[in-house]
């Protein structure tokens, strides 16, 4: 059950990129267009943390200190015959990002679970027609299956130049995460590949939440148990740093929020939750 009114989250900064994207500067408009979505999507699919704060309008992609390397490389036309993976597009904001920033649809790979929020997305960004006859490319699936890459997508394997994983692995086991970076590195060309993203973490890595919908038991790295994970699986240049920024006032450091939003989560006030950020190198 929501503890606010919707509306009253839609705050100026959250407009700002439909506003872009749309080419529309009326708030009431836009407001009124979020909003016939948001309750489209809350009466038919799960409406995570996200979702209910409209974190999803701001590009989590920006915020990544590597994202100011991959608009340089890309204004300087380096990166036109490169692709870009997205893990969890849901709405799909970073992707969009990477359009207004000048990216062919055809460069872009969108994967999910399954395409539910996407197509949410498609209504509400009212760019269905657009991206399809421009070729974006849709990998929907379980990422944390070795059947993605070895069966329903081989195509991808040592193909894909840049890998953006935000806010994903910390709704995952420890079996998944594992299995989700592993299927990343296979997919990802040699040479300089670049997987990157955030999560996520305690001091102490360990269980926190079952999930009671696919009994999964969440789990949570440590930025230094992170680091060794990706390293043991390949990656060089590994890079697992707190961050200080928030994507969200509701944000708080400890384990409050998190409490909170899952009431059965194992945390300890002692245990403080922060979000981090990781850059990590295919050679």
């Amino acid at each position: 059950m929501e503890s606010h009114n919707p509306e009253d989250l839609l705050t100026d900064n959250k407009l700002e990129f439909i506003s872009e994207y749309l080419n529309n500067n009326n708030k009431v408009e836009l407001k009124e267009r979020i909003l016939k979505i948001y309750r489209e999507t809350k009466a038919e699919l799960n409406i995570f943390q996200c979702i209910q704060r409209f974190l999803f309008l701001v590009p989590r992609i920006k915020y990544h200190s590597y994202y100011k390397t991959l608009k340089q490389d890309f204004d300087n036309g380096k990166l036109n015959d490169k692709y870009f993976f997205e893990i969890g597009a849901c709405f799909g904001g970073d992707i969009r990002q990477l359009i207004l920033d000048g990216w062919k649809p055809s460069q872009l790979y969108v994967n999910d679970l399954n395409d539910d929020y996407w197509k949410k997305s498609l209504k509400l960004f009212n760019d269905k027609e657009s991206l399809e006859a421009k070729g974006i490319n849709y990998v929907f699936g379980d990422l944390c299956t070795s059947e993605y890459v070895d069966v329903e997508y081989s195509s991808l394997v040592n193909k894909v130049n840049y890998v953006q994983a935000n806010a994903i692995l910390h709704v995952l086991s420890q079996t998944q995460i594992e299995q989700l970076l592993s299927n990343m590195y296979k997919i990802m060309s040699p040479g300089g590949s670049v997987l990157f993203g955030c999560t996520v973490c305690r001091k102490t890595p360990g269980e926190w939440f079952q999930d009671p919908r696919s009994g999964q038991t969440r789990y949570l790295h440590s930025i230094d148990s992170l680091k060794a994970l990706l390293t043991k699986l390949g990656f060089d240049k590994v890079e697992v740093l707190e961050i200080d920024y928030k994507f969200d006032d509701s944000w708080r450091k400890g384990p409050t929020f998190m409490n909170l939003t899952y009431p059965d989560a194992k945390l300890e006030e002692s245990d403080l939750m922060e979000f981090i950020e990781f850059t990590a190198y295919k050679q």
